[in-house]
């Protein structure tokens, strides 16, 4: 599959990540946020959140894995920026923040809110004199199954950040519960879209390849692998086809929170997030 094809499988428009949501961090979870990460507060926090977020830290450490804890006058660059709904967030806590995407439409987008996004992959950007670095947090939410290259793209993001800079990396996990169980149906194969697999053994080992130290590996999934992967085995395999409302999804995805929570602590889940140093 060429560039300009596999380009096309994302258009701007219905691909999840290319839509801006425009949410900025506000009120109570801003506030969350800033005291699990480390971040400062504006005047005083509330006793009983600040105690609630003592109560909840180890689940809040991973709730809110994507946002990097504080460090004054940080650099961060996002790998697969979208259209920077999460560049908004980090920079909104302060970091120099900077993205990079394939996706021109994607790209303009982020551009058009006042957001640094750099159009092309990170080879294109580090070529180009776009992405220099060096960072201190390099972020690959959901990309690396999606690369045509994920060695060079390990590689290269090496290049890009500084000494001791941390990643963090989401995939879906090819060895979770759903994917054994339900073999071909597992809505996170995503064939086309997803280009490569990974579970943890093989995902640790291409990180130490490539530049990197592993240091937490841990797994954060979210109900709708599981409704998507059982109305389309209810498809194929017994001709029952279901169609949901985005609200019903949602609704059932709550009542199923629990059972996904189980297969995570088991290190069985869909969702797998290793985070590592550079050497």
């Amino acid at each position: 599959m060429t560039a300009p094809e596999l380009a096309a499988l994302y258009p701007a428009g219905r691909y999840y990540a290319y839509r801006r949501t425009g949410r900025p961090l506000s009120g109570v979870r801003e506030t969350v946020i800033r005291l699990s990460r480390g971040y400062p507060v504006e005047g005083k926090a509330p006793f009983l959140l600040r105690f609630g977020v003592r109560v909840a830290a180890r689940w809040l450490e991973r709730r809110y894995y994507n946002v990097p804890e504080y460090r004054a006058g940080g650099s961060l660059l996002d790998v697969g920026a979208g259209a920077g709904d999460y560049l908004a967030v980090v920079r909104a806590l302060g970091w120099a923040a900077i993205g990079v995407e394939a996706n021109d439409a994607a790209a303009a987008s982020a551009r058009a809110a006042g957001l640094n996004v750099v159009t092309g992959n990170v080879a294109e950007a580090i070529a180009g004199g776009s992405v220099t670095g060096p960072y201190d947090v390099i972020r690959m939410h959901h990309v690396l199954e999606h690369v045509t290259d994920p060695v060079g793209t390990l590689r290269l993001a090496a290049t890009a950040a500084g000494r001791g800079a941390k990643l963090c990396v989401a995939v879906p996990n090819a060895a979770g519960a759903l994917a054994r169980l339900f073999g071909r149906y597992w809505y996170h194969w995503a064939l086309p879209f997803h280009r490569s697999h990974f579970n943890v053994k093989t995902l640790r080992e291409l990180l130490r390849t490539t530049g990197w130290r592993p240091t937490r590996t841990f797994f954060l999934s979210a109900p709708q692998g599981l409704v998507r992967t059982v109305l389309r085995w209810l498809r194929c395999e017994l001709g029952i086809d279901v169609t949901l409302r985005e609200s019903t999804e949602r609704l059932l995805g709550k009542a199923l929170r629990p059972a996904i929570s189980l297969l995570d602590f088991l290190r069985l889940g869909d969702n797998l997030v290793v985070e590592a140093v550079k050497h």
